[in-house]
């Protein structure tokens, strides 16, 4: 009886090995080695869908009030450096949602996490919100900011006509607020108008034209 309880023990371990195989094949991919923006993407399915997001809008006039609100960057360093809202701080994707990163966070203020638009800042809002953080990501990413909120109303094909010089208006002063005062256009008044010198040219013997050096 022994060489058939024998061969019974080995069937059955040949059989556990298939079913252990099978299993590894169809198990979450976060248990055996997965990428971080899969077991990301796996954490953000097994969560309801709450709309953790904000709208370029929404955080626009956040920051026109002066809410206190944390902005973290996740886009590439050279996007960030190309291009980035004012105040957000460039913190790469792996470093935001890794422990050290994630501690430090802050814990009394809104969380907005930016990117391109893609699906990658709604899967760290996810892992910042299991983790206790006040987290949204940015609806759009940087393309809903520019297109929302920089674009001139009167280019903007998605504003009525009706709407557009009080949208006008409220970009315009978004534009000063983000980019600068430079950035807001002049009145139409003054465009084109040459202002006159506020005092008349010297006089006297002109002075010769200055030399330039090797390389100018």
């Amino acid at each position: 009886m022994t060489p058939t309880i024998t061969l019974r023990w080995k069937t059955f371990g040949f059989a556990l090995m298939i079913a252990v195989g099978a299993l590894l094949a169809i198990m979450p991919s976060r248990l055996v080695g997965a990428s971080l923006d899969t077991r990301l993407a796996e954490y953000a399915a097994a969560l309801p869908n709450e709309g953790f997001t904000v709208t370029a809008k929404t955080l626009a006039q956040w920051l026109g009030a002066a809410k206190p609100v944390a902005m973290v960057d996740v886009r590439e360093h050279w996007e960030y450096d190309e291009f980035h809202i004012e105040g957000a701080e460039h913190v790469p994707l792996r470093s935001l949602v890794s422990p050290e990163g994630i501690k430090a966070l802050p814990s009394d203020r809104p969380i907005v996490v930016i990117g391109r638009g893609d699906s990658v800042p709604g899967e760290a809002v996810t892992v910042l919100r299991l983790a206790g953080k006040d987290a949204y990501a940015l609806d759009g990413g940087l393309a809903a900011w520019w297109r929302d909120v920089l674009t001139p109303a009167s280019i903007d094909p998605s504003v009525p006509l009706a709407d557009r010089p009080t949208v006008a208006a409220q970009r315009a002063a978004w534009r000063a607020l983000f980019i600068g005062a430079g950035a807001a256009p002049a009145p139409a008044t003054t465009l084109g108008a040459i202002s006159a010198p506020s005092a008349p040219p010297p006089t006297g013997a002109p002075k010769p034209p200055a030399t330039r050096g090797k390389g100018c």
